[in-house]
C-alpha cells in the first residue's frame, strides 16, 4: 500500500481451513455469520491461481456474489512461484501433505503470504477501500502468520478465526521447514 494510506481503519478477519472445506455450507454460514456482524468490504482467497477464474468455485466467491461485494483471488501462480524461486519447496510440501505430513516451508510460505498481503492491499487501493473488513480465507498453516504479518503492516484489528474450530489439534503437527 502507498505511504499515504493507512491500514489504521481497516480489520483484517483471517480464517484458517483445510482447502477442501472452501466449499462446504459450514463454512459459509461462518461467513455470513461475520458479514452479519462486520462490514465486509472485500473477500480475499487463497484458491489455485492456475484455474481460470471463472472456474474458481468457492464459498467465498459465491458469498462475495450475494452480497455484491468484491472478490480477489490472492495466491500465486505457478509461473510467478518459478521466477521466486519457491516452487519446488511447494511441490515438496505438498507430495509431504499426500504422505500424511503437515509441512510448512517457511521461506516460501512467508514470500507467498507478503504476495497476498500486498495484493489485498494493492487492490484496497485500487477500490479505495479505506475501512471496513476483509476476510481472508486460506489454508490453516498460514492463519497465525498472516495474522503477524498484518499487524505488522499496521491494520487496525486482526481477528484470527480457525474453522472448524479446534481445527489445529485435529491435524498432523505442524513441521517448520526452513
Amino acid at each position: 500500500m502507498d505511504e499515504k494510506t493507512s491500514l489504521a481503519a481497516l480489520h483484517f478477519c483471517i480464517i484458517g481451513t483445510q482447502h477442501p472445506r472452501q466449499r462446504t455450507s459450514g463454512l459459509k454460514n461462518e461467513m455470513q455469520s461475520i458479514c452479519e456482524r462486520s462490514h465486509v468490504v472485500l473477500i480475499a482467497e487463497e484458491v489455485n491461481a492456475n484455474a481460470p477464474h471463472s472456474k474458481q468455485r468457492t464459498v467465498g466467491r459465491d458469498l462475495a456474489g450475494t452480497l455484491r461485494i468484491h472478490w480477489l483471488p490472492i495466491d500465486m501462480t505457478f509461473d510467478e512461484q518459478r521466477d521466486a524461486c519457491i516452487f519446488d519447496d511447494l511441490e515438496q510440501e505438498a507430495a509431504s501433505r499426500m504422505e500424511g505430513r503437515n509441512v510448512y516451508y517457511t521461506r516460501a510460505n512467508s514470500m507467498r503470504e507478503d504476495y497476498w498481503l500486498q495484493k489485498i492491499q494493492d487492490e484496497c487501493v485500487r477500490l479505495r477501500i479505506s475501512a471496513g473488513t476483509v476476510l481472508i480465507i486460506c489454508g490453516r498453516n498460514h492463519q497465525e502468520f498472516v495474522a503477524d504479518k498484518a499487524a505488522k503492516l499496521g491494520v487496525g484489528k486482526v481477528e484470527p478465526v480457525e474453522y472448524p474450530k479446534g481445527l489445529k489439534e485435529k491435524l498432523p503437527p505442524l513441521e517448520i521447514m526452513p
